[in-house]
């Protein structure tokens, strides 16, 4: 929980516009949801290594705020299937 709730603190700073706290936010997060989804790929429904890998690819050349709607930027998508 600690994780995703560090993964949108990174995405409000994005959205203000603050890269240093955005930066640190998603280290932090990264490191929490990755221990979880090496033993644990999907946890609690969520698809923990998709996750992963589209904050990745966001955090890696985030677009600048206001230029992309901050709704379905990393969505979770939940799949007890």
């Amino acid at each position: 929980l600690q994780g995703l709730i560090q993964l949108a603190a990174a995405l409000i700073k994005w959205h203000q516009g603050k890269q240093r706290g955005m930066d640190k936010l998603a280290r932090s997060s990264r490191t929490l949801l990755a221990g979880i989804a090496a033993e644990h790929p999907r946890h609690l429904g969520i698809n923990l290594t998709d996750l992963l890998q589209r904050a990745d690819t966001f955090f890696a050349a985030p677009p600048a705020p206001g230029k992309a709607d901050p709704v379905p930027v990393l969505p979770i998508r939940l799949d007890f299937g």
